[in-house]
């Protein structure tokens, strides 16, 4: 049986050592890296909600203006980083974010051409109640 050096033992214990830390760090610092990502993307949801439940508390009364309507949708667009289009009851758009106003008479009503589903239109939000004031 030949004798193994002890610099090749040496070497071995720690490699071991080393594949045993690196895969202990990995398990463990990827599990705190998956909660602390979590949580980020928790709370900024969360606020994403929170803001979302302002704007549309503090909607236009007057929802049929359509320079109002459309201001509306601009700055919730604008704030989401999205598409933002309000539908009138009858189906015609009343305001856009990625529509100017001037344009927004001669968008296609929802309606032509289609059966409208009532229910679709009469759609209301939902805020959950963990949001709620």
């Amino acid at each position: 049986m030949k004798k193994t050096s002890v610099s090749f033992r040496l070497g071995l214990v720690f490699g071991v050592v080393i594949f045993f830390t690196v895969a202990i760090s990995y398990f463990y610092l990827g599990g705190q890296l998956r909660s602390l990502f979590y949580d980020d993307l928790k709370n900024q949801l969360y606020k994403k909600l929170q803001l979302n439940r302002q704007l549309l508390e503090s909607r236009p009364v007057q929802w049929d203006d359509i320079t109002v309507s459309d201001q509306w949708a601009d700055d919730v667009g604008s704030a989401l980083e999205l598409r933002v289009t309000l539908i009138s009851m009858n189906g015609a758009v009343i305001g856009d974010s990625y529509i100017a106003p001037e344009r927004l008479p001669f968008v296609e009503n929802i309606c032509n051409g289609l059966r409208c589903n009532r229910r679709l239109l009469k759609a209301s939000v939902k805020i959950p109640a963990s949001v709620r004031p």
